[in-house]
């Protein structure tokens, strides 16, 4: 059932919410993404067969790549074509047939996206029908960036919307919003924004505190608790999480003494870190928060497997961590000298070799379709390649449910 390997490139809007995902296929047999015709059949296959459409795109859209010759074949047509966008490969030939079949689509409710867009002669033909014009910003100079922002964004309401796509860094990000881009695919947003720090808010100070204190051996309850008084937002959603749904419990949690005493001092540690690090993100963009949630479950889920019980919330830490930079905005080698984390997590957050690192690594190889560095991190673990479509499901879940618990 788990043979098929998906990951999904958030595309973020000018207020920095999903507006879909690009989803990028890989089968258990291969070490490469699908390109062209393999990749959107698998595609089709995939969503509508293996996976849930609701879980990989939730009331969001789906970039798919198509070739020329599956827009003439009509493939297009077994996937909804609400949350469908069908992105025209870069590669492709753009002919009567191409242009027809695009037409026909645009006709029965499709969205278009064409890939790879620098406004050549040969693309053109395919402008009034696409909804969206993705421009590379790895492979386009700053200049035919601004020239096409002029040309096709002289009316931001209407179609084509332009998609600066691999958009790396917060400068890129401003520029192409200056540039009237209305859309970001990219992975700026995993950035911290360290020069635009304007001092630490109070409820940042506090979630470092609690944070810090959480990880010390043995747990000091009495400092844990001075700590919650002093921030009841920090206090409110710790219980709010804690006799959540999600926590499947009947007893009401009104303490950190009576969380411990009902949880165990480990699963304490786990969510206590996991409301440190999220309560300070209101102004962040919600897919870097739920970014970071997945990775924290998927490194706890590769953990498991291994059946590496004695460490297994370090494998939850790393997950976490690795993406606490972006939402405290602070320097990485900053928030690890803060807090007393252990030698081997520590090494790893830095990059050192380690299983968590390893751990790590295979989660964010698979998260951006490395499929090579995928399959030799798993070789690291001892793991199979399979078991990370089935640790990925339950994460994202995870993370789901904790960003809507109520």
């Amino acid at each position: 059932m788990h043979d098929r390997f998906i990951a999904r490139q958030p595309i973020l809007d000018t207020r920095l919410q999903v507006w879909g995902y690009e989803l990028l296929f890989r089968e258990s047999d291969t070490k490469d993404t699908f390109r062209g015709s393999a990749a959107t059949s698998h595609v089709i296959a995939n969503s509508t067969m293996i996976f849930n459409w609701s879980d990989l795109v939730g009331n969001t859209r789906a970039f798919l790549n198509f070739s020329g010759s599956e827009l003439v074949s009509g493939a297009a047509l077994l996937l909804p074509r609400k949350q469908t966008v069908i992105e025209i490969l870069e590669s492709t030939v753009v002919t009567r047939e191409v242009v027809a079949a695009c037409e026909g689509l645009r006709a029965m409710g499709y969205a278009l996206a064409l890939d790879g867009f620098a406004d050549l002669p040969e693309q053109r033909p395919l402008v009034p029908i696409c909804s969206y014009l993705k421009v590379d910003f790895r492979t386009t100079t700053p200049e035919l960036q601004a020239e096409i922002g002029r040309k096709y964004a002289s009316n931001v309401s209407t179609d084509p919307k332009l998609v600066a796509k691999k958009t790396e860094t917060w400068d890129e990000y401003d520029r192409a919003r200056k540039l009237h881009y209305l859309l970001f695919q990219g992975f700026f947003f995993l950035e911290p924004q360290i020069l635009r720090r304007r001092g630490v808010p109070n409820s940042k100070i506090s979630a470092l505190q609690l944070l810090s204190t959480v990880q010390q051996s043995p747990l000091d309850i009495p400092a844990v608790e001075i700590i919650l008084k002093h921030d009841p937002g920090l206090t409110y959603k710790l219980l709010r999480y804690l006799n959540s749904p999600i926590m499947e419990r009947r007893v009401e949690i009104r303490s950190v003494a009576n969380a411990i005493a009902l949880l165990g001092e480990q699963v304490f540690r786990r969510w206590a870190t996991l409301v440190a690090v999220i309560t300070p993100s209101a102004e962040k963009p919600s897919e870097l928060i739920h970014m970071a949630l997945t990775r924290a479950f998927l490194c706890e889920g590769i953990a498991q497997r291994m059946k590496q019980r004695e460490n297994i919330f370090e494998f939850f830490l790393v997950g976490l961590l690795s993406l606490t930079p972006a939402i405290l905005d602070q320097a990485l080698c900053d928030i690890i000298a803060e807090l007393p984390l252990s030698n081997e997590l520590s090494a790893a957050l830095r990059g050192a070799g380690n299983s968590l690192r390893n751990a790590l690594d295979a989660v964010l190889a698979y998260e951006q379709a490395q499929w090579q560095d995928f399959v030799a991190y798993m070789e690291r673990l001892a793991l199979p390649e399979d078991a990370m479509p089935v640790c990925f499901a339950a994460a994202n879940q995870a993370a789901r449910d904790v960003i809507s618990a109520p």
